[in-house]
């Protein structure tokens, strides 16, 4: 199903329990809609927000889906009541963050929802499952993985050809969805607990005609939902599962492990 828009869209995401899916356009408004609606383009959305004063660049729902949170390019971080399921337009936010001296680009709910983590200069930040780890990305090409009980670097990834704009952790947290400048999703194993910086994707989508601004994978892990500046929202299905990602990678890499015998952490995955 493809989703159409007069303008950009920036960020759009799947609520916790997969019912509804919001989007976050360069018309400084928020929309809610169906995604198990009718196939095919021109669907309508269930709920219109506004309050942004500009570009809505991202979005995070709670664990509870009882609420949302927005960042723009106004500097604030809003939080907004999904709770009262009104249809329509103009619900003002419960409460404004402000502290950002120029775009705020990124918002999370961490996963007991008592904490929301947002980003600046970076352009996208996304915690992991668990709680433990918090993926970064930006421009540079580079996407970042932080422990957060110790504050250190866990490992960088980079294979994306220009900046990134979107990353999000699979459900199970072993899988990281990235999206890029470069028009391409890439789908990363994080889950093998080594430091290697020169893994390759598991999976590339390639299919948007403009830069992919975000990418979110639905809560039973199955579905894949990207926005493009392309004015679509694109939504792929997710056919292999992790282990048939795994072994697929393995393939990939197999001319790789065999010249690089020292490599055993690699090793040890697609042999074990």
């Amino acid at each position: 199903m493809i989703l159409y828009a007069i303008d950009f869209y920036h960020k759009v995401v799947f609520s916790p329990d997969r019912k509804i899916l919001a989007s976050a356009s360069e018309d400084a408004t928020i929309k809610i809609w169906n995604p198990e609606g009718r196939a095919g383009t021109g669907a309508l959305p269930l709920r219109t927000l506004t309050g942004q004063r500009d570009n809505v660049w991202n979005l995070s729902f709670s664990p509870d889906r009882k609420m949302i949170a927005s960042s723009g390019s106004d500097g604030t971080v809003k939080l907004w009541n999904l709770a009262n399921g009104r249809a329509g337009t103009g619900a003002l936010p419960l409460r404004t963050f402000t502290g950002h001296r120029g775009w705020a680009t990124s918002v999370s709910f961490s996963p007991d929802g008592l904490t929301i983590a947002s980003s600046g200069s970076d352009r996208t930040v996304s915690f992991a499952p668990d709680g433990k780890v918090l993926a970064s990305a930006s421009g540079d090409r580079t996407i970042k993985l932080w422990n957060l009980k110790t504050g250190q670097k866990i490992k960088t990834l980079s294979r994306h050809q220009r900046g990134i704009d979107s990353v999000v952790f699979s459900p199970d947290g072993k899988i990281l969805a990235s999206a890029s400048f470069d028009r391409t999703i890439k789908l990363w194993n994080v889950a093998d607990g080594t430091t290697n910086s020169e893994a390759v994707p598991l999976q590339v989508f390639d299919g948007h005609r403009d830069r992919v601004n975000d990418v979110n994978i639905s809560p039973d892990g199955k579905t894949l939902v990207s926005a493009s500046d392309d004015s679509t929202l694109r939504i792929w299905n997710l056919e292999l599962d992790v282990d048939s990602l795994m072994k697929l990678s393995c393939q990939w890499l197999g001319n790789y492990i065999a010249n690089h015998p020292d490599e055993r952490a690699i090793a040890q995955i697609c042999n074990p």
